[in-house]
Parts: structure tokens; sequence; C-alpha cells
């Protein structure tokens, strides 16, 4: 069965690239996809990937406590009379998926963001987006203007 490779980029004006969140990838096995289906499958792929990176972290935090060394102890040390924590770790709060999903399709319905797909504008979440090989996919927020 063919593939279809989807890079996701996520931009804002004002940002550099280094501020930016890297691209996400997505391998699709269908050569279209609708716009809200597209925003649903990038939102649960970034919930994923936000659960992975913070049981990795989780998991060195609790290798770094059963093993403590000066160094990370003197690091969190510093933060804590830097004023930048009390030393303790927190857990990540858990994520609604379907709540962010809902919250990214209510944004794109309500034109805080653009969905650039190539050069092609893609205006409603209904409309088919037909899949290349390579499909680059850009979310463009947009900013309000100050006052307005």
């Amino acid at each position: 069965m063919e593939s279809f490779t989807v890079t996701i980029e996520q931009r804002t004006p004002g940002k550099s690239a280094l501020q930016e969140e890297d691209p996400l990838v997505l391998r699709l096995f269908q050569p279209s996809i609708s716009a809200a289906e597209l925003i649903r499958r990038t939102v649960e792929e970034r919930v994923r990937e936000a659960a992975a990176a913070h049981h990795l972290v989780e998991g060195l935090q609790t290798h770094q406590a059963a093993e403590p060394g000066p160094l990370i102890n003197g690091e969190i040390q510093d933060q804590v009379q830097q004023g930048k924590g009390d030393g303790s770790f927190r857990p990540c709060p858990r994520v609604d998926t379907e709540k962010e999903v809902e919250k990214a399709l209510q944004a794109f319905a309500s034109g805080r963001y653009l969905l650039l797909v190539g050069k092609r504008r893609i205006h409603s979440l209904d409309e088919e987006i037909a899949l290349t090989l390579e499909t680059k996919v850009v979310f463009l927020r947009l900013l309000p203007l100050i006052g307005g």
C-alpha cells in the first residue's frame, strides 16, 4: 500500500525558526484527507509527543532522584536560589485530546490560524486535501493587531 508523507510546520509571525516547534511528520495511507481530519491527526500526534517527552523527563528525574549527583543537585539548588522553582518536580497534568482537537478546529473556523498546503490556502474544514508523496503543510498562527 502506498504511503504519503505529510510534513507539518507551525509558524507564528515574529518568531524565529529556533523558537518554533520541530516539524511533525505524519505517514498517511490514503490519497486525500479533509482539513478537519488533518487538524485532528496533527493535534493527536502533538499530544502523544508531549506525553512521551513528559515520560522521558519523568524517568530521568526518577533516575536522578535514585542516584543524585552533585552537579544535578547543585543545578537544582541554583535554580531554587534564583527563584526559578522550589526544587520539586510536579507531574504534567493530563491532556484531554478531544478537547484540544475541538479547540484547534474552532480556532481554524474562527480564523485564528491559516492552513497552507504547498502554496494553496485551505478555507474550510470540509475541504479535501489531495496528498502527494511528500506534502508540506504549514499552520500559520495569526496575531491580532494591538487594540483590535
